[in-house]
């Protein structure tokens, strides 16, 4: 679902994983695609949990799903984005694989996490 937190730079995104591809911790890359039993499978569980009673449909499942679809732009999957500005792209279709420690040694709060025992601590 990248790009779906519309606080988190996508170009800062790409900057680090091109930072952790420099570093060999790049795995690789792949996308739900709209004739994929895997895509099919992940839309209905998406739809199915989306209508129990109580569930508030899940605005990055939406995007992503909106995005294998070929939306583009400030498309509005469920009514409760409305109101706001979404910005749909093919890049929430990209599962990205990265390695755990790359990733970790590149975070800026890993060794202040450390030291933390609950979610209240963090």
């Amino acid at each position: 679902g990248m790009g779906v937190e519309g606080d988190v730079s996508t170009a800062q995104v790409l900057e680090n994983v091109a930072g952790i591809s420099q570093q060999g911790g790049f795995i690789g890359v792949s996308a739900l695609l709209p004739q994929s039993e895997s895509f099919r499978l992940y839309e209905e569980a998406t739809s199915y949990v989306h209508q129990q009673p109580g569930q508030q449909p899940s605005v990055i499942n939406a995007s992503i799903i909106s995005s294998v679809r070929g939306h583009f732009g400030n498309y509005h999957m469920t009514d409760r984005t409305k109101g706001s500005e979404l910005h749909i792209s093919p890049l929430m279709s990209l599962f990205w694989f990265l390695s755990l420690d790359h990733v970790a040694n590149r975070n800026l709060f890993c060794e202040r996490l450390k030291t933390t025992a609950t979610a209240a601590d963090v």
